[in-house]
Order: C-alpha cells, then sequence, then structure tokens
C-alpha cells in the first residue's frame, strides 16, 4: 500500500489481511493452494469480490487457476475453451490501458477481447473515473523477472463499487506480486527437486558413487545407493562412518597412504583458495574379495568465511580402464617405435609446397611408395573436396606468414581413387637464419572417426525430430485421456443416477401391486355369484397379470440391489453350495423331474454367498424350465483351478439357445425364440450383475448333442466391499 495515500479504516484493515495473507502464502507448498489463498486474500483485502488468477505457458494455454466468488461451471467452460491467442493476450497489455503494474480496459474503449480486430474510438477518455460498469476489465500481469508474463489476475464487482484508484491497485499489484514470487520459488523447488532425482538416476546408471565427509566429526555424512555394488556392503552401513574406518575397511593396505583426501589433510586447503581440489587413484577391496580400481575426485566444502568444513567426492570404478591403460602401456613400452612407423604419416615439404621426404606408412595410405611422392606437390594428393582449401590458406599463413598452424583435416585421394580422411599436425622448419624453408607434419587417417561424427551428427538431427513429434503425439494423448476421464466421470454418474432410479421405481411398484392382486381377489369372492363365466375369468387374468407384473418388478428390484453392493467376501464351498440350492428347489417341487450330477471332491471360492446362491438357483432355474418334454432334465456341473482363478461349468441337456440369441442372452428384458412366457427376461441379466460385481466372467455355449453350457470364471482375488464399477 502506497504511504503516499491517507490511513483510513479500510485501508488499516486492508493492510491487516495483506500481512496476515503474506504468512499463509509462505506456507503453502503447492501453486494451486497459492492461487487459491490470493484470490480470497483480494476478497478479504476488501478489494473485490470476484477473482481469477490463472497460470499459462507460451502459447496461451491454461494451467492452473485460482478462483473466488465465480461459479465453479464458468471456470470449468474456461479450461474447455481454446487457447487464448498471442493476439488477444497482447491487446490487454497494451500502453493506453496501462495503470501503474496493471492494465484497465474501460466499457467505454470499445475493445472486446473475443473480437482484438475491433479499434478504440479515439474520442473516448480512457482515464474515465466514477462507479464500475459492467464489462469493464482489470488485469494485473504475473511477471517473471525477465520481464515475461506468465498469468493474470482478473477482479470484477470492486467492494466499493468504484472503478480502481491508486490505492486499490496498490494492495492489489502488491498482493499479486507476491504471489507471482512465491509461485516462481514453488517452480524453482520443483525444478531443483527434479534435477536431483536426476542427477540421482545419472549416478545409479553410470555406476559412480556420490559422498559427502563432515570434517569436525571426521565422517560420512551420505553415499549415494551405488556404493553397495562398489563395495559390496548396505549404504546404511557408511552412515556416520568415520573416515578412518573407511580405510581400514575398505582400502586396499598397499594404497592407504595414496588417498589423498581426509580429515589428515584438512590443513593443507586452508587459505584462500576455494577452488582447491584433488584427485587419487587407488584400489578397494569388495566384500567378495575381489579388487577394484576407483577414481576418487574430491572438492573442498567451505563454509560462508571460508573456513574448511568437510569434503564432497565422487568415486568412479576405473577398474576396466585402469587394465586397458595398464595393457596398453606395457604394448606401447615393447612395440613403440613399431607403432609410430605403421601408424603415423609422417612427411615434410619445402617452402613451396613440394614434398622431400615421406614415411613408408604412405603406402598403407595412398597405395604408393616414398620414392613415387617426393618430389610432387602436395596438392596432386588431395580431393577436390572444398574442406582442402584450408591447405592453401595455410600455406600463406605459416610459410609466407610464418605462423604457427592449427590441427587441420583433409580430404586426400589414393592412387586406386579411395578417399580417406586425415588430421594433420604441423611444425615449420627454420634455416639456420631463422627464415623458413618448409613444414614438417604428422598426418593420422580419421575417416571412420569423421564418418560416425557425420552419422551421429545425422542421428542427432533425427532424434531431435522424432522427439518433436513425440511431445506432440504425447500432448496429444494426454488431451484424449483428460477428455476420456471426464466421459467416463460423467457416464457413472448418469449409471448411477439410472441405477438409483431404477430401484425406486421398482421399490414403489410394489405397494399398488399388492393392492391390485388382492382387489382382484376380494372381487371374485365377494361378487362370485353376480359375476358371469367372463366376469370369473377376467378378474382370474387380473390377478394372474398382477402376478406376473410383480414378479417383474421383484426382479428389477433385485436387479438393481445386484448392482449395488457386494458384501464382504467368505470362503465359499462350491460343492456345499450347489447341494444346498438343488435340495430347496427339491423342497420347491421344481426339481421333482430332473438330476444332478456334481464332482466329488470340494473346491472353494472367495465371494458373497448369498449372491453366488442367486447365479447358481437361476441358472439350474433355467435349466429345469427349459427342459426338452422328450427326455429327463439332466444337469452336470463341472469345476478345476488354475494359478488365477476357479472355472465352472453348468451343462444341461435342454432344447439349448439358438446361436442367433447367444450372443444377447445376457441382455435386460431379452427372450429367446426358445423361452416361455413366465419369466421376465432379466434372469441371466442379474447372474451376469453378479459375476461382474464378483470380477468375473460369464459365457454361455451350445452343450453337444443337446443344451446348453454356462462357463463361469471367478478370480482368486476376491472384490472388497465396495459397489460394482
Amino acid at each position: 500500500m502506497s504511504p503516499f495515500h491517507p490511513m483510513t479504516h479500510e485501508s488499516l484493515r486492508a493492510w491487516d489481511e495483506y500481512t496476515s495473507f503474506l504468512a499463509r502464502l509462505h506456507e503453502s507448498t503447492g501453486i494451486d493452494d497459492a492461487l487459491q489463498l490470493a484470490t480470497e486474500a483480494i476478497a478479504a483485502c476488501g478489494l473485490f469480490h470476484c477473482a481469477v488468477i490463472s497460470l499459462h505457458d507460451g502459447q496461451g494455454n491454461l494451467g492452473p487457476i485460482g478462483y473466488h466468488g465465480v461459479p465453479k461451471e464458468l471456470i470449468d467452460g474456461a479450461r474447455r475453451a481454446p487457447r487464448v491467442s498471442k493476439d488477444v493476450r497482447e491487446s490487454i497489455l497494451r500502453e493506453e490501458f496501462r495503470r501503474g503494474q496493471s492494465y484497465y480496459v474501460p466499457v467505454e474503449s470499445g475493445l472486446d477481447l473475443n473480437d482484438i480486430a475491433r479499434r478504440i474510438p479515439p474520442q473516448v477518455p480512457l482515464d474515465s473515473t466514477g462507479s464500475w460498469q459492467p464489462g469493464d476489465e482489470l488485469f494485473t500481469p504475473l511477471r517473471r523477472p525477465d520481464g515475461d508474463v506468465f498469468g493474470f489476475c482478473s477482479v470484477d464487482n470492486p467492494c466499493d463499487g468504484q472503478r480502481p484508484d491508486q490505492a486499490t491497485l496498490d494492495v492489489l499489484e502488491m498482493l499479486v506480486a507476491a504471489t507471482s514470487e512465491h509461485i516462481q520459488i514453488i517452480q524453482l523447488q520443483d525444478s531443483l527437486a527434479h534435477e536431483q532425482a536426476r542427477f540421482d538416476r545419472l549416478l545409479t546408471l553410470t555406476g559412480d558413487v556420490h559422498y559427502r565427509i563432515d570434517l569436525e566429526r571426521r565422517c560420512f555424512t551420505s553415499v549415494s545407493e551405488a556404493i553397495a555394488q562398489m563395495t559390496g556392503a548396505d549404504p546404511t552401513e557408511f552412515v556416520d562412518l568415520p573416515f578412518a574406518d573407511w580405510l581400514r575397511k575398505f582400502v586396499h593396505p598397499d594404497d592407504r597412504e595414496r588417498v589423498c583426501l581426509g580429515p589428515d589433510d584438512a590443513e593443507r586447503v586452508h587459505g584462500d583458495d576455494v577452488d582447491w581440489s584433488v584427485t587419487s587413484e587407488y584400489r578397494i577391496v569388495h566384500r567378495d574379495g575381489t579388487i577394484r580400481w576407483v577414481r576418487d575426485s574430491s572438492l573442498a566444502q567451505l563454509d560462508d568465511d571460508g573456513l574448511l568444513i568437510g569434503f564432497d567426492g565422487l568415486l568412479r570404478d576405473i577398474t576396466r580402464s585402469h587394465r586397458l591403460t595398464q595393457a596398453l602401456a606395457d604394448v606401447q613400452r615393447d612395440y613403440h617405435l613399431m607403432v609410430d612407423k605403421t601408424r603415423d604419416l609422417v612427411y615434410m615439404h619445402d617452402d613451396n609446397g613440394r614434398i622431400v621426404y615421406v614415411s613408408p606408412s604412405v603406402e598403407q595410405y595412398l597405395g604408393v611408395t616414398p620414392e613415387d611422392i617426393v618430389g610432387s606437390h602436395f596438392s596432386e594428393w588431395l580431393s577436390d573436396s572444398p574442406m582442402n582449401q584450408i591447405a592453401f590458406d595455410l600455406v600463406e599463413t605459416q610459410i609466407h606468414g610464418q605462423q604457427q598452424g592449427e590441427p587441420h583435416i583433409l580430404e586426400l585421394r589414393a592412387r586406386n581413387g579411395r578417399l580417406l580422411t586425415m588430421e594433420f599436425n604441423e611444425a615449420l622448419v627454420f634455416d639456420d637464419n631463422g627464415q623458413v624453408v618448409g613444414v614438417q607434419g604428422v598426418g593420422r587417417d580419421v575417416t571412420e572417426r569423421e564418418r560416425t561424427m557425420a552419422e551421429l551428427r545425422d542421428s542427432r538431427k533425427r532424434l531431435d525430430a522424432a522427439n518433436t513429434a513425440l511431445k506432440s503425439l504425447v500432448a496429444q494423448s494426454r488431451a484424449r485421456q483428460e477428455r476420456t476421464v471426464d466421459l467416463n466421470r460423467r457416464l457413472e454418474e448418469k449409471n448411477a443416477e439410472l441405477e438409483s432410479f431404477l430401484h425406486i421405481v421398482a421399490h414403489d411398484l410394489r405397494s399398488p401391486l399388492v393392492s391390485i392382486r388382492g382387489l382382484a381377489g376380494l372381487l371374485r369372492r365377494r361378487y362370485a355369484n353376480q359375476l358371469d363365466e367372463r366376469g370369473h375369468q377376467i378378474t382370474r387374468q387380473l390377478g394372474e397379470e398382477a402376478s406376473r407384473l410383480a414378479q417383474l418388478v421383484g426382479d428389477v428390484l433385485t436387479y438393481a440391489v445386484a448392482g449395488a453392493e457386494v458384501a464382504a467376501p467368505h470362503e465359499v464351498d462350491l460343492h456345499v453350495l450347489l447341494q444346498t440350492v438343488w435340495s430347496r428347489l427339491e423342497t420347491q417341487g421344481l426339481a421333482h423331474n430332473a438330476t444332478l450330477a456334481t464332482p466329488s471332491d470340494s473346491i472353494a471360492v472367495r465371494g458373497d454367498p448369498t449372491a453366488l446362491e442367486r447365479v447358481i438357483e437361476n441358472l439350474f432355474v433355467n435349466a429345469i424350465t427349459h427342459h426338452s418334454p422328450e427326455r429327463e432334465s439332466q444337469i452336470s456341473v463341472e469345476w478345476n483351478r488354475d494359478d488365477t482363478g476357479v472355472t465352472l461349468q453348468i451343462s444341461d441337456n435342454g432344447v439349448g439357445i439358438p446361436p442367433e440369441d447367444r450372443p444377447h442372452v445376457f441382455e435386460l428384458f431379452y427372450r429367446g425364440r426358445n423361452a416361455d412366457n413366465c419369466g421376465s427376461g432379466l434372469g441371466l441379466a442379474i447372474v451376469k450383475r453378479i459375476i461382474d460385481a464378483h470380477h468375473g466372467t460369464i459365457s454361455c455355449s451350445p452343450n453337444h448333442p443337446k443344451g446348453t453350457t454356462f462357463t463361469l470364471r471367478l478370480p482368486h482375488n476376491s472384490p472388497t466391499q465396495s459397489p460394482i464399477e
């Protein structure tokens, strides 16, 4: 708040609220929380009733949003709207609208942010004051230190009903500036955490070990996970491990004196040299007894006063490199002269470019003997490549200008036409008077290296293009995923509404159906003498239809309940469950002309016992009801278990299900060609709903030669007590 404005009760309140906001803002750790807190603070400070703060990227795509006093539907619509164009963003930040750090666009300006082609009438004063008008816009940008805008604060409905004065803008801009700074701190912290995780992953991949030593306690304070692979010891063993114990337990006895960095060397780094570092190589002994060479690179860790407080270091396993270096040293020691003669091309030419000496190795490069090439001009052995122009430029700078040249690359053409790329290092040759008389040099074949580097550059270009395409695909996939999640959420809400409606309708229809059946019976009994045969027939049909409708309502209610919730699962013995259901059907007289064959062994599944009984009973009743009059109804059950679950097959010898009906038998109210008129068409739909609730599957197939087989698959992992998904 500016000190040039008089302090009023309202301004003191705004200042108190702003101070409270700063304290709460510094405690927030998420961008969404910070934005929401800022919008609420705008209202709490008595500035504006409505506030929205949104972030965006450089392309205008919306990011996190905080809002207060604005309907959520409006914010959701903004998220789904096309991204804000660059022209619209720039139209907001025009100098004629600037007020302090904010931009005020009065409705009189005629500027429509949805149609930036409209121009501002020059006769309209843009500094108009007075009451806030519908259509007035006030934006305060969120800026980075370099001035780039990465978000906007938009407000409406001022608490005092007036267009913004300087005192209001002061508080608003201070609040937005504090929010912007805190968001950037959060972003930096997130980036730092990301880079630290990336650094840790890099160390894990490379096998390098990062460590830190505290000088005062003379022990390790942290060691990365890769130490386990290098030493065979658990990383927890190195927490607070004294440096002397590190030497004693893990460093080879013959190399302990070679370890240059440690608490005993601390006095070596006192002074003004803050870039002090040291590298040493020594052997460590793995827990399995193997020996490993490591390179230990350490940096001094100084406090604000420049005093040594510890060391940061990196251990790198160089066992293989050390062995290769040693082997190479042995080869170079034994064959140094031979390697030089066969590998490098040594030559000399005079100040006119005529070759006066060339080593015998020229034959392997150009396919000619030294005698063939001596006396020729060096340009005779160069190709037509533009890169060779540097050879002629060097003649001017080296011989005529008497300046040493830099290493350079030329393309040569051998006698057989083969092209090869060579890297040359040259030095001037002087006579006794100090005059340049020629150039001597050494050439090395780098054809494969240059070819590999060219391929690497091409691969990098292709990789960059592929990365760009991949980023685009990822963005598109993310957008599609977000749309899919939103559609799934809406679908779940609609399913829940339909299921609730189904339950309520089925429940509320029971009472009038009971009344209809009772009234039909009462009519037959009380007015039996007054009804003719047709009247008795109608009352009987009325009762029967009421009963059928009651059964249908009951099945609908059963279907709704079956999809509401699965009870806590129990271990269910299938053999016992089958016998229980069959006994009940025999008691009810439904199974008097049917037989059941089940395995003699027992098998258990986890599930809701009552629900699974309903599944088995529905399948048994279907098999009995749709049996062939030509033969006795026979039902057989088989089961087996594997690593993932239990498969149950229930087969009958009934009339079967026509092929064209099988894809639809589990649909609501579907009645096949062989179905009678006594059912509701919901039995198999209820069965499938219960099996789905147990995360299982059910299917049907023909049972040759006659009948149908239903195959149920129940997984070992039982469902928890939760609504069906």
